[in-house]
């Protein structure tokens, strides 16, 4: 085998390692962006039920919130009404 063959072997070889090499890369980087992808939609899909929850758990908080300012404001309008009564003096 003469030089020169040797040399068109060689680079022959070369350019077959590089383009499986590249592939081979192109290919995983492909598998990785896609599986990126996959994992951001259901990270968003995950949030986005998340968000329905903390909205559902505040309105009920809220719903709760009122009930206890209106039977605090009961409560205060009970107690007025007797201390006006205990101060209030006796007909005559």
């Amino acid at each position: 085998m003469s030089n020169s063959d040797y040399l068109k072997n060689s680079f022959g070889l070369w350019q077959e390692y590089t383009k499986a090499y590249t592939d081979f890369v192109m290919e995983a980087t492909k598998q990785n962006v896609q599986a990126s992808l996959e994992m951001r939609e259901r990270m968003d899909k995950v949030m986005v039920e998340l968000v329905k929850q903390a909205q559902t758990l505040s309105a009920q908080e809220q719903e709760i919130a009122l009930q206890a300012a209106e039977a605090m404001k009961e409560q205060a309008q009970a107690t007025a009404e007797r201390i006006n009564t205990m101060m209030t003096p006796p007909a005559k």
